[in-house]
């Protein structure tokens, strides 16, 4: 760690709601609108998982 920087970690509950389309699964994080898809049902929560990451890490930065 830098001197002079200080760490937090940040700590989320959000909901996903998962349903079935003719394509696949669709997956859903009501809280951040964040929205992905997979063939299965775990594949789509997985997606999911890493669609809000990203999306959270866009919109969370350190400022220095």
């Amino acid at each position: 760690m830098l001197p002079g920087v200080v760490m937090s970690v940040l700590t989320y509950r959000l909901t996903a709601t998962i349903w079935k389309e003719p394509e696949g699964y669709v997956t859903r994080c009501s809280e951040l609108g964040v929205r992905s898809a997979g063939d299965y049902p775990s594949e789509a929560l997985v997606n999911l998982k890493e669609a809000t990451e990203l999306y959270l890490g866009n919109i969370i930065r350190p400022t220095n």
